[in-house]
Parts: C-alpha cells; sequence; structure tokens
C-alpha cells in the first residue's frame, strides 16, 4: 500500500470480506475489530510508526491472520 491510511482500508476491506463469507457466529469478533475505532486508531498510529501491523482474529474453528507491513517505510 501506498500510505498508512491506505493499508488500514485494505485491511478493513478484507475483514469485511471474510465476515460476508462466515456464519454470524463466527463473524462476530470480525464484525467486533470492524467497529473498533480504537483498534483501527492503534493500527495507524503502528503503521505511521512504519511498523507492521497483524490483525489476527480466532473464533470457535477458525483463525485469521492478515498481516500488513509498510512498503512506504524507509526502515
Amino acid at each position: 500500500m501506498a500510505t498508512p491510511r491506505l493499508a488500514l482500508r485494505w485491511l478493513r476491506s478484507r475483514a469485511i470480506d471474510i465476515a460476508d463469507q462466515l456464519e454470524t457466529a463466527a463473524a462476530r469478533p470480525i464484525r467486533h475489530w470492524l467497529s473498533d475505532h480504537a483498534a483501527h486508531e492503534y493500527a495507524l498510529f503502528t503503521l505511521v510508526r512504519g511498523e507492521s501491523y497483524l490483525l489476527t482474529i480466532s473464533g470457535e474453528a477458525t483463525r485469521y491472520t492478515l498481516p500488513v507491513s509498510p512498503a512506504w517505510s524507509t526502515k
């Protein structure tokens, strides 16, 4: 992604795609993250600092890991 904000937008988009494919109960942790403004601010802050952000969402029988690494960073 070209910027931290675009990376966060991509991450949210992928999380929505995953949640849309799951049953309601299994999608609940993803939907919670999608509505958690503080979690998004933390992710954005992490990416702005040039660090990678890893979103891991676990359910009863599933685990999704979505990594975002800054391509814009000079580190």
